[in-house]
């Protein structure tokens, strides 16, 4: 394939916006694509009901540098039976992005696989999907564990010594320097951590920084962990996300035999700051809508638009995948001499999530767009004139450039040009853009209906807008009080689906001992410190955090990649006493 036809094929895809789509609609050879596989990094791989399992992905090309192609990674924990625990979506930036998810106490004791990719890596041939084993006791729920000597091929978790040098090498740094100002600390005394590097620029990048007590348990005979897995076989091609999410379907005939092609939808995350899309359908009917805006989970409006949208039904998509050749053949057994410590470290959990105070997660959410039309237009603030009880009465009375008349034999909402004495304009015989609340309304007796009272305000811009395939005579964008107006569902040609929004980003901030006023609260963290976007060039990093209230040894370690690509870990030990 030339540069030429690539180039094509990419503008095809970017403007026909998780898609999915036959690999015999793509114009050339897909293998030209640069190939896309993710990297984790968490903070541990083996972790009681009741723990947080953290973790760091990392976007990379075939040369284990950055990807900027997709926008959006998905990490998911997958059970027996390929049953999904969580699966998360993330926004990306700079090819890095970062979660979290609290262990419940329903969840059995076993193995599990953290599984993470993008869209389009699941087109590789190898290392598509990224999985790591993770090792979940609970002591509250029975599983599929055994104890020892009762399955010789099992997984084993068994007791080991937990100071740091007798078991563990300390390997010369090579890249960064990891100091803290004692080697021995006194409980809920202050850390004070200097990371600086070894070799000037080389092996600045992003890191993960975890401060953990090394407990005193590991896995024996751990199975190989593979990174060839490829859900490839089928005749299917995963688009990249380059701008967002893409969320897809298809519109059929309402008897589910024939593809609708050039059929216009519309999408809404409904709200105040709602988001609102257009697409309208290939030759086999599918749409793709990429969402590039911050959204939390809500409820969704997908719709077919037209005057015959009731012989037409929409069908959902999505790119699920079978992951049970992932799944471990193990069961996990557990060394009874590990018992003593399993039921010390579950009273501690007990006691610290009782006084777990949710401000001390700091959610970092995501910037909501602009509105689509931008500043054209005017805004009615509706408190600001004199109330009326119907929305007839406030458009004559407070609304310039709108009006309602009948139109085919029904009240409909009009603009018109205010500078055109015959307040006509080209594509005025066009319906205007009717929102509420961000969803598009067809039938205007369904607005008519409300009470202006239950109105914030109501947005005019009259004149001639497109917005995506179609051509509107104007737009008038209504907004109700609490954003909660509930269309008519009724019709295939309309659906209503639950959105699972991007996992928002949390920091994990550490109590602050300086002062006396949580001396009464008990501390039993043994995750001092997590930052998952640690950045560090030539120049040095200073960390300050405090320990708890459980004694031990804590490695702290920076693991991640360099902007070159390489692969970076560096520790240290401390103890508390």
């Amino acid at each position: 394939m030339k540069p030429k036809d690539l180039i094509f094929v990419l503008l095809c895809i970017t403007f026909v916006v998780k898609g999915q789509i036959s690999r015999d609609q793509i114009l050339g050879d897909v293998q030209i694509f640069p190939d896309e596989r993710t990297k984790l990094v968490i903070n541990t791989n083996i972790l009681l009901a009741g723990e947080p399992l953290q973790y760091k992905i990392y976007n990379h090309t075939d040369s284990n540098t950055s990807s900027t192609l997709s926008k959006v990674a998905y990490v998911s924990l997958r059970g027996v039976n390929d049953s999904v625990i969580f699966e998360h979506k993330l926004r990306l930036k700079k090819g890095m992005s970062q979660g979290s998810f609290f262990i419940p106490t329903g969840l059995e004791t076993g193995i599990y696989q953290l599984l993470s990719y993008t869209n389009f890596s699941l087109n590789n041939l190898e290392n598509g999907i990224t999985p790591k084993t993770i090792y979940i006791i609970n002591p509250y729920v029975k599983g599929n564990v055994h104890l020892k000597n009762e399955i010789d091929s099992a997984q084993r978790v068994r007791i080991f010594p937990s100071t740091a040098s007798d078991v563990l090498p300390r390997p010369e740094a090579r890249y960064f320097s990891l100091k803290t100002d004692k080697s021995i600390y006194a409980l809920r005394e202050e850390v004070n951590l200097t990371v600086e590097n070894l070799n000037d620029q080389e092996g600045s990048g992003n890191y993960a920084l975890s401060v953990r007590r090394l407990d005193p348990i590991q896995v024996s005979e751990p199975h190989a962990e593979t990174e060839k897995y490829s859900i490839r076989g089928r005749n299917l091609f995963y688009l990249p996300e380059l701008r967002g999410e893409l969320i897809f379907g298809r519109v059929l005939s309402v008897d589910g035999e024939k593809p609708i092609e050039n059929q216009v939808v519309a999408f809404t995350v409904p709200g105040k700051d709602y988001i609102f899309k257009m697409a309208k359908t290939n030759l086999q009917g599918r749409f793709f809508i990429s969402i590039d805006q911050s959204y939390e989970t809500a409820k969704s409006i997908m719709q077919v638009v037209g005057p015959d949208k009731e012989q037409y039904k929409i069908v959902l998509e999505d790119a699920t995948f079978d992951s049970t050749e992932l799944k471990s053949t193990y069961d996990l057994q557990l060394n009874p001499e590990i018992k003593d410590w399993l039921q010390e470290r579950s009273i501690q959990l007990q006691i610290h999530n009782a006084y777990f105070n949710e401000e001390s997660i700091v959610v970092s959410k995501g910037e909501s767009g602009d509105r689509f039309y931008s500043n054209i237009g005017r805004d009615y603030f509706l408190d600001d004139y004199t109330r009326f009880p119907s929305i007839r009465e406030t458009m004559v009375e407070v609304v310039g450039f709108a009006r309602i008349r009948r139109k085919n034999g029904k009240e409909a909402f009009e603009v018109f040009d205010p500078y055109n004495p015959y307040k006509k304009g080209p594509f005025s015989s066009n319906d205007p853009l009717l929102l509420v609340d961000g969803i598009l309304v067809q039938d205007h007796d369904e607005v008519l209906g409300n009470s202006a009272h239950d109105l914030e305000r109501i947005h005019v811009f009259p004149g001639p807008y497109r917005y995506g395939p179609e051509v509107f005579w104007g737009i008038i964008d209504i907004i109700s009080k609490n954003g909660d107006f509930v269309p008519q569902l009724s019709g295939e040609y309309i659906t209503e689906f639950e959105l699972e929004g991007p996992m928002l980003y949390k920091r994990y901030s550490s109590p602050d001992y300086s002062t006396k006023a949580l001396q009464r609260i008990p501390d039993y963290r043994t995750q001092l410190f997590w930052g998952p976007n640690v950045r560090l060039d030539s120049k040095k990093l200073t960390q300050h955090f405090y320990v708890s209230d459980v004694p031990g040894t804590y490695r702290i370690l920076l693991e991640g990649y360099s902007d070159e690509g390489s692969y970076i870990m560096e520790e240290h030990f401390f103890e508390v006493k």
